[in-house]
C-alpha cells in the first residue's frame, strides 16, 4: 500500500509502549504555539462564518464566496504564501443542472375543464433530483397513512401539518404512488408559505452543481412532491367540488388529475468556485518539499424552504475557524522541517466536490507533493471527553490505519479525550476520502452527529468551543511530533 511504504520511510516515530512517554519535539516552540489557540478566538471566528449574513454558505453562493475571502484576507495578515505561490484561492468550475421556469409547470384536469397552475405562484416543488419528467395521475385525498387505500399511479394529497413530508414520501414511493401534494392547512400563515415557495424556486431554478464533466446520470424513479400555495388550493377545491363533497374523506378520489412537467435546460451552465489554501514552508531544505495537508470544508447547505438560515456552526464553521487557530498558532512555532498547507474546500456538502478538484490539480508550488492529510469536520459538540478518528486499527479500513492516527490516539489524553472513538463509518463521507486517493495517509478528527446536523439550529451557542480548540492543540502536537522523522527519509 502506498501509505504503508510512505509510512515506514517516513515516521519510524512511535511504538505503543513509547508513545505513553511522549515529549515534545520543541518544547519551547509547541508551548509558545499552543498559548495561542484560544477559544474565544474560535468563537469569534464561528460567529462571523456562521452569521445569517452568509447565507448558509451553499455552493455556489455569495456568502460561500465572502467566506473564501474572508479566510484569504485572515492568510495575509498572518503572513502564509499563497497554496501554489501565486494566489490564495483555488478555482475550479462546476456545472449547473437547473430546472427552466419555461417548460416547468402543471395542470389539473376533470373531465369538463382544466386550470393551469404556475409554477412558483400556485404551487411549487421540492427535489433532490434534477431531471426533466413528466407525471400525470388522479388525486386521492388520505388522512392516515397507516392504512393506505390504493394509491399505485395516483397522486395522494395531504394537508401539511398531518405528517413529516419525508416520512410520507418514502412510504408512498415505495407503494407506487405518482407523487405527493400537500396543501396548506386553512389556518396557514400566507407569508410563511410564500417565504417557502420563494426560497424553492430560487433553489430549483438555481440548480444544482455537480463536477464539470460528470457523466453521472439522475437515477431512480421519478416522484413528485409538490406543494400548493393558497391559489393552488383554491383552484383544486374549485375543480374538485363539482365531482366531490367536501369534506373528504380518507381514501377518496377527488375527480381531478395532476399533470406536473419539469423540464431541465439541456445546455450545460458552468459556474466557479473556489477552495482557500495557505502555505507554511518547512525549513529543511529537503523535506520543506514534503507537505502535510490540514483541511477542512467551509461551505454548509444554505438556506431551508421556507427561508431561514442553516447557519453551520458545527458543520463546519468548528472546523473552518479551527484551522484558522491552528495557521496563527504554526506561526509562532516557527517553520517545522516540512512544509504545511491548510485547506479549505467548498463543495463537500455537495458530494466532496472541492477536495476532488484539489486532488485532481492540487495547489502547491512547484516540486513540493502532498505526503499526508488530517481532515476537521464537525468539532464541537456531544460528549466533551470523546473524539472520534479514522481510520482505526481494527475497523473496516484498517489496511489505511496509520502513523499520524496512532499518534492521535496517544495523544488524545493530554488534552482531555479519555475517550478515542471511532470515525469508520464516515470515512468515506468528508474529504479525506478524496485526499486518500492520493495514495497519503489520511486522519479524520470529529466529534459526532447531534439533533442539530443540517438544522437550522446548527448555531454558536449550543457549540463546546473548549472542545474545538483541544482538538486543535492535539493537532498541533502531532504536527510537533511528526517534526521528529529522520531527514534520510
Amino acid at each position: 500500500m502506498p501509505n504503508q511504504i510512505w509510512m515506514v520511510g517516513l515516521l519510524v516515530v512511535a511504538t505503543s509502549s513509547w508513545a505513553q512517554a511522549i515529549e515534545p519535539v520543541n518544547a519551547v516552540a509547541l508551548d509558545r504555539a499552543l498559548s495561542r489557540i484560544d477559544p474565544e478566538r474560535i468563537a469569534a471566528d464561528i460567529q462571523y462564518i456562521s452569521c445569517d449574513e452568509m447565507g448558509g454558505r451553499d455552493t455556489p453562493s455569495e456568502g460561500l464566496r465572502l467566506t473564501a475571502r474572508f479566510l484569504r484576507n485572515r492568510l495575509q495578515r498572518l503572513g502564509l504564501a499563497p497554496g501554489n505561490g501565486r494566489q490564495y484561492l483555488h478555482p475550479y468550475s462546476l456545472e449547473v443542472r437547473a430546472f427552466e421556469r419555461e417548460g416547468t409547470t402543471a395542470e389539473l384536469v376533470t373531465e369538463d375543464e382544466s386550470f393551469h397552475l404556475q409554477y412558483g405562484h400556485d404551487y411549487y416543488f421540492w427535489t433532490r433530483t434534477f431531471r426533466s419528467t413528466a407525471l400525470e395521475g388522479e388525486i386521492v385525498f388520505c388522512d392516515d397513512l397507516d392504512s393506505l387505500p390504493e394509491v399505485s399511479g395516483k397522486w395522494v394529497l395531504l394537508e401539511r401539518t398531518a405528517f413529516s413530508e419525508w416520512v410520507a414520501v418514502g412510504r408512498l414511493h415505495r407503494e407506487g404512488a405518482v407523487g405527493l401534494i400537500i396543501q396548506p392547512p386553512p389556518e396557514s400563515d400566507l407569508t410563511e408559505v410564500k417565504q417557502r415557495m420563494t426560497a424553492s424556486v430560487d433553489r430549483m431554478l438555481g440548480g444544482r452543481v455537480r463536477s464539470s464533466g460528470s457523466q453521472r446520470e439522475e437515477g431512480g424513479d421519478p416522484f413528485g412532491l409538490v406543494y400548493l400555495s393558497a391559489t393552488g388550493a383554491k383552484k383544486l377545491g374549485t375543480l374538485a367540488a363539482e365531482s366531490s363533497s367536501e369534506p373528504w374523506s380518507h381514501g377518496q378520489a377527488l375527480g381531478v388529475r395532476l399533470r406536473e412537467f419539469r423540464a431541465v435546460s439541456e445546455e450545460p451552465k458552468f459556474v466557479t468556485v473556489e477552495n482557500v489554501c495557505g502555505f507554511w514552508e518547512g525549513a529543511d531544505p529537503e523535506l520543506k518539499h514534503e507537505v502535510i495537508l490540514v483541511s477542512a470544508h467551509f461551505d454548509h447547505v444554505g438556506r431551508a424552504a421556507g427561508g431561514q438560515v442553516f447557519n453551520g456552526a458545527d458543520d463546519n464553521a468548528s472546523g473552518t475557524a479551527g484551522l484558522l487557530a491552528m495557521a496563527e498558532a504554526l506561526t509562532l512555532y516557527g517553520p517545522l522541517r516540512r512544509s504545511v498547507m491548510f485547506v479549505w474546500v467548498s463543495g463537500e456538502e455537495k458530494g466532496l466536490l472541492g477536495s476532488a478538484a484539489w486532488v485532481a490539480d492540487p495547489s502547491l508550488p512547484d516540486g513540493y507533493r502532498a505526503v499526508a492529510d488530517i481532515n476537521l469536520d464537525m468539532i464541537a459538540r456531544n460528549d466533551p471527553d470523546e473524539i472520534l478518528v479514522t481510520p482505526t486499527p481494527d475497523g473496516p479500513y484498517a489496511d489505511e490505519h496509520n502513523e499520524i492516527v496512532r499518534l492521535a490516539m496517544e495523544l488524545a489524553e493530554v488534552e482531555g479525550f479519555t475517550n478515542v472513538g471511532s470515525a469508520d463509518k464516515y470515512y468515506q463521507r468528508s474529504d479525506q476520502y478524496n485526499f486518500a486517493k492520493l495514495g497519503i495517509p489520511v486522519m479524520f478528527l470529529f466529534t459526532g452527529v447531534h439533533v442539530d446536523y443540517h438544522q437550522v439550529t446548527d448555531t454558536l451557542e449550543k457549540l463546546d468551543v473548549d472542545k474545538a480548540s483541544r482538538i486543535m492543540r492535539l493537532v498541533l502536537r502531532v504536527l510537533d511530533q511528526l517534526d521528529a522523522a529522520p531527514l534520510d527519509s
